[in-house]
Parts: structure tokens; sequence; C-alpha cells
């Protein structure tokens, strides 16, 4: 992969939290009462602890009370009764662990994590509608979906970049990748949801059975209970998909202002469905345009033509048919094995959603912005990343989406542009080396375009904890957030599945101003 996808900024051990303060530990009280699940526990005392909590983003590095592993769903419910006995007690479902705030492990101390990875069952349902069905356990990964598909009839489905990414933990934040133009995010392609709600009670909800739990778990789940299973539709994918990566070293100012200007009227104007594509900005050294094509390999020079013809000639460019099963592993990575290791990080990420053009003045100020701080010299080893997918735009999926008032609270599908800046610590292990002002400094290259539009929003699979209350609320749900706060009150009074700094509140929690890193800008 060519970027670590990383994120988050919060103070491990903040005390600024969302929930009401307690002088009393959670962990003295309920621990007996997880022990007598009899599901496997994890806690401090245990050989395996410190490789289980250790998180994707070694920069935010929570410690639980305990982390359970439930076996089945009768399992989690114990689990829910457990923490209803002892009100103070808040659960972080965990999957893939890949949260870039390390949210599955509770984003700050204290929190009982759920991990479900014993929940691996995948089946094919009846179709609905005409489409296929594929129900997928609470603990599968994106590589074990993708496999399971490709060998159950050749069938595909949209989803995020990297093979140990977990399924639903995507989903519910949205799940975008390549195909995502063309059949729509993971999220949109949710047709049900079953959850363990804070009662303890399992429930199935669809758009028209428990439609304000659906309504709530598309686009903030682990806020609403502990997900075991969700049901997609799934797709027949293009045989044959064409790779491709263009690449220009040392861009001058004005050729990189031209390929990003040119990059969105792309999108906006011309960019079948079919195409999934990114701008890579490593400037002032190199720029990447790469993706793939769901589509013939012959057809795809005349495509690109409103690209190139705008450009000088690429320094090198790579571009190759293969099967469908080979472009996935080439994007994602390989799908018949895990990772020998696990991939962690010391990072930040911002995030930007945007719905209208960028303004030229915007995309000016951005470049320049990218090119001047790019060349400021740094401690060894931090770098910065930005990249931007086209989300939406010509005749694309989410272009002829019906807006639905109150079928989901993920507000961003209809999206234009998908733009994010990481800043990374290579080959660190711990947070100690990272810049006292590398939270400013990451998001100080997208601040232009964040000036530039009202009411910003981000996507809420690229966790910025850097926010505040009043920033994440709004720029994760916009206008959908007061709804999620009306569900949350009647399902979660009193805040269990509220373990993380972005947690839905129920509305008789005080809203906390939660920024521990530092001004966002």
């Amino acid at each position: 992969m060519a970027f670590l996808p990383v994120d988050g900024s919060v103070s491990t051990h903040s005390n600024a939290t969302q929930k009401p303060s307690s002088d009393k530990s959670p962990s003295s009280d309920i621990i007996s009462c997880l022990n007598a699940i009899g599901d496997k526990l994890l806690t401090s005392n245990s050989p395996e602890w410190l490789d289980a909590i250790k998180p994707y983003n070694l920069r935010i590095a929570p410690i639980p009370a305990a982390m359970i592993f439930p076996k089945n769903e009768e399992s989690v419910s114990a689990i829910v009764a457990c923490a209803s006995q002892f009100p103070q007690t808040r659960l972080a479902p965990l999957c893939g662990g890949h949260s870039f705030a390390s949210f599955g492990l509770g984003g700050v101390d204290g929190a009982v994590v759920v991990n479900m990875q014993n929940f691996k069952d995948m089946s094919m349902l009846p179709a609905v509608d005409g489409a296929e069905v594929v129900k997928v356990g609470g603990g599968v990964l994106v590589r074990e979906l993708t496999l399971f598909l490709i060998k159950n009839g050749g069938l595909s489905w949209p989803h995020a970049r990297y093979t140990e990414v977990g399924v639903v933990g995507s989903a519910i934040g949205g799940g975008f990748g390549p195909s995502s133009r063309l059949v729509g995010t993971t999220l949109d392609n949710v047709v049900a949801v079953n959850i363990v709600l804070p009662s303890g009670k399992l429930v199935r909800a669809t758009k028209s059975e428990n439609p304000d739990i659906f309504f709530a778990v598309l686009g903030a789940g682990s806020s609403f209970g502990i997900i075991v299973s969700i049901e997609l539709r799934v797709h027949k994918p293009y045989a044959n998909p064409v790779t491709y990566i263009y690449q220009w070293q040392n861009p001058t100012l004005e050729e990189a202002t031209t390929a990003f200007t040119t990059f969105q009227d792309f999108g906006i104007n011309s960019a079948p469905p079919e195409l999934g594509i990114r701008i890579r900005l490593g400037l002032p050294s190199n720029m990447f345009i790469q993706g793939l094509y769901y589509g013939d390999i012959k057809e795809f020079p005349s495509i690109m033509k409103p690209v190139l013809s705008k450009l000088p000639m690429p320094t090198s460019a790579n571009i190759s048919a293969s099967t469908f099963a080979e472009s996935e592993a080439l994007f994602t990575g390989p799908l018949e094995a895990a990772p020998a290791e696990k991939i962690h990080g010391v990072t930040y990420t911002r995030s930007l959603l945007t719905f209208e053009p960028l303004k030229a003045s915007a995309i000016s100020s951005f470049i320049a912005r990218i090119y001047d701080h790019g060349q400021e010299k740094r401690p060894a080893g931090f770098q910065i990343q930005i990249f931007s997918d086209l989300w939406g735009g010509f005749k694309s999926y989410s272009s002829k989406m019906i807006t639905k008032s109150g079928e989901y609270s993920f507000p961003h599908s209809q999206a234009l542009l998908l733009i994010r800046s990481d800043g990374v610590f290579l080959n660190q292990t711990t947070p100690d080396a990272w810049p006292k002002d590398g939270i400013a400094f990451t998001q100080s290259f997208t601040k232009p375009l964040f000036d530039s539009i009202q009411r910003p929003r981000s996507y809420p699979n690229y966790r910025d904890s850097a926010y505040s209350q009043a920033e994440w609320s709004t720029r994760y749900y916009d206008d959908q957030y007061s709804k999620l706060q009306r569900i949350k009150t009647q399902i979660d009074p009193i805040g269990m599945m509220s373990a993380n700094p972005q947690s839905i509140l129920p509305s008789s929690f005080a809203q906390v101003r939660h920024n521990t890193s530092g001004p966002s800008v």
C-alpha cells in the first residue's frame, strides 16, 4: 500500500471526557460479572494484555478496563446485562481495530472492550429486489468477505482499501472504495443490521423494521449497541478491470494546480462511474493519479484523455488489465492470509468532504500551501501525505441518489470529493517522537479548503480527534445530530455505549467540549 491510513489526536489520559465523572473505577465492579459469562476475558494481569490493547494508531493508546471475547449473541447480551448493573461502565465494540483514533479500544482509558473476533460467519441470503445479499458477522474483515464472495459466485462489494479493516466498523462510517462511484459505499449497500441494544435485546433493523435504529446505526452505530451482523447487497464485478498509476516527478506549482483543477473538472463533467480515481500530492517531489477502471482496457486511453491532455507527459505510467481477484489484491493487499505483522503508526489525519466545486482561488492556495510547507525541514521520519478521491461526480452512484430524509444518519452519500491529509511518523513504535506542532502542521495543508467552505464536512471513517464536540457533531452528522441524540436518549439513557470522545450522548448529558490536541483550524 502506498499510504498508511491513520488518524487521531486525543491525549491518552484526557480528563475532558463526555461522561459523568466518577471516583469509582468500573473495573473492580464488573470483572467478576464478566468472568461469570465464561467467555475469554483479558485484564491487565493477562499475558496477552499488552498485545491485545496495542492500537493501530500508537499516538492514541487508551488503556481499557478489560477486553472480553463473546462467543455468540447470547454472550453479547450477557455482557450488556453486566454493564447495566454498573452504570459507570462504558462498552467499546472492537472489530478490525483500525479506528484512526483508537475508538475500538474506547478512545480514552477505562472502557470495557467487546472484541468481536469470534463473529466470523458469512452466508448468502435470498435475493432482495433482485440483488444478491450476504450476511456478515461482526468480526469479519475486508479480506475475509472479499475472498468469500469471490469463491461464492464471483461476487464483489464496495469497500475500504485495506484487507484488515473490519467490515462492520467501516460500513457504519461509510466504507468508500474504488468501486463506490459505480455501486455506492458499503453503507449504501446495507439492507439490514442485527444489533444488541443497551437493553440487552437483539433486534433486526431495516428501512421499514425498527427504522430509527437503522437510521442511527448507519452513521453512528457504535454509539447505539453492539452489531453482531449486517446484511449487504453484493454485485457482479467486471471480469478484467484496469489498474493504473501515472507519476509526475518534480511538477511545477502551475502544473500541480492545473492537475488538481483538471481532476475536479473531469469528475464533474466526464469521468464515467466505472472509474475510481485518486490524485496524490507528494509535492514538490512528485504527484500521482491512480485508480481502477471497471471496463475494457481498449476504452481506457480515451477516458483519461480529458485529464492527460492538459498535463505534461507523465514521468512514468503503469496500466494493465487483470482478473477481478488480482485487482482486489493489488489495491487492498493479499487476500488469502493475514499480514505477517499488524500495521501500526504514529499519526494524525484530517479529512474534508466537498459537495460543490472548490473555487479556483481555494485550489491555488491549497496547492501553494503544500509547496511551501512541503519544503520545510521536519523531524526525520515525519511525512505529510495528501490525496483526494473522486467520491461522486458525473453519472456516479451518488449523483443519482435521491435524498431520503430519515433513512440513515450518514449525511455524506452525495459528496463530490474526499480530501485527506496525513501526518505520519514512519518506523516509530511510541508516540514520544510526535512533534508538538504535528497536528497543527498537518491541519495547515487543508486549511485553505476548509476556510473556503461555509459548513465543512468530514468523513467519519477518518476520525479527526482534534475536533471539539461542536465540530465533530456537525462535520460528521450535519443536521442529523439532534435526531441521533433523541434516539440515543431513548435506547441508551445512561450512555453505556458512549465510551469514546465522539460518541453520541444522551440529551441529559452535559455537552463537554472535547479538544485535547490544541486548536482546530
